[in-house]
């Protein structure tokens, strides 16, 4: 919807837009149609769209699926380290700001949890882990034996 409204605008632009916007796009669309068709709207879809409780819950570990994960604090005071992080996400990349073709690719981000926090939905709970990331340009370099050494 955001590129048909904008053709002129840059990947890099429509992407920051959507990421702007996409909140209170999700929150009124859901609310139009419950006005149409409350039966189909999921009661998660529902309470998203409402947005979490004003009150956050903080923690130095959580368990999620029997994986336990502890902030870099709660870390230094232990003998087990279970604050580091990776994911791999889809991540554009363009070389300048006026780059009019940006590669899609996989790109893996390495990091170290400095906090956890909940966020109450009233029906469910949604941990959010905020995380100091490594610079992927300096920090990370895969060795011969293709281990990769991530400097935090």
């Amino acid at each position: 919807m955001i590129t048909k409204l904008n053709p002129t605008r840059t990947d890099h632009w429509i992407c920051r837009e959507h990421n702007a916007t996409f909140i209170q796009w999700l929150k009124s669309h859901i609310f139009a149609e419950l006005n149409v068709r409350s039966s189909l709207i999921s009661d998660r879809l529902k309470w998203l769209a409402n947005g979490p409780n004003f009150q956050v819950f903080s923690y130095t570990g959580y368990m999620i699926n029997g994986c336990t994960f502890y902030t870099k604090d709660r870390d230094d005071q232990s003998t087990m380290q279970n604050s580091g992080v990776t994911l791999v996400a889809e991540s554009m990349h363009i070389s300048s700001a006026k780059d009019r073709s940006p590669i899609y690719a996989n790109m893996s981000y390495f990091g170290v949890i400095e906090h956890i926090w909940e966020l109450d939905y009233t029906t469910f709970r949604v941990p959010i882990f905020g995380c100091k990331w490594v610079d992927n340009n300096n920090g990370v370099r895969q060795d011969e034996t293709g281990f990769m050494q991530v400097n935090f």
